[in-house]
């Protein structure tokens, strides 16, 4: 249970002379202020720190704020190429299934919100029901989505390929698992590697 403030505010200059106390070198003073004030003691140092300490909490010898101002530097680069890459996959598979699905089922939105043009069984009977209430729900009550409520406005309807910019990626991956096969191949055949 924590009842105390064990976690106080500290200026840069206590933040700097607490990493020092415990071992870590601080090569330029002034570089490691920059760094702090850019990125926050909290998330340069608390995230990164524990490869680089010993079992006491004292920084391993020839540790410097370098060290670990690289790690942060490797986790972000790496963080932001694997987001840029799955957004591209994200948007070429819900073009994929989008357009399947129409092209097999057409445009109205009754199709999508059918359980019938699902691979429905036993089995996922219930999981498909919540992704069509998933989808019910953003189609009836489109609040956050201008583009929707525009859709539905002037045409009526709203195509799957409109809902789709609406679903993440987690709930567009539980629509393609109930698609029918044959859709399924459809968007398989024509999936491709995005560079």
């Amino acid at each position: 249970m924590c009842t105390t403030n064990d976690k106080p505010f500290l200026t840069y200059e206590q933040q700097l002379q607490k990493l020092s106390d415990k071992g870590l070198a601080i090569p330029s003073h002034d570089k490691a202020i920059e760094l702090l004030k850019k990125h926050s003691y909290f998330a340069l140092i608390s995230g990164y720190k524990k490869p680089f300490k010993s079992k006491s909490g004292i920084y391993k010898p020839n540790t410097g704020l370098d060290d670990i101002y690289s790690l942060y530097t490797f986790d972000d680069t790496l963080r932001t190429v694997i987001l840029r890459n799955i957004l591209k996959v994200e948007k070429h598979i819900k073009s994929l299934i989008s357009y399947s699905f129409c092209e097999t089922y057409g445009e109205d939105q009754q199709q999508y919100l059918n359980a019938t043009k699902y691979n429905y069984s036993p089995s996922n009977q219930s999981d498909i029901n919540d992704l069509i209430g998933r989808l019910s729900k953003i189609a009836s009550d489109p609040k956050d989505y201008s583009y929707i409520q525009h859709q539905l406005h002037c045409h009526g309807n709203i195509p799957l390929w409109v809902m789709m910019k609406a679903l993440t990626l987690g709930t567009v991956s539980k629509f393609y698992s109930f698609l029918p096969q044959n859709i399924q191949a459809k968007v398989s055949i024509e999936f491709q590697y995005i560079t």
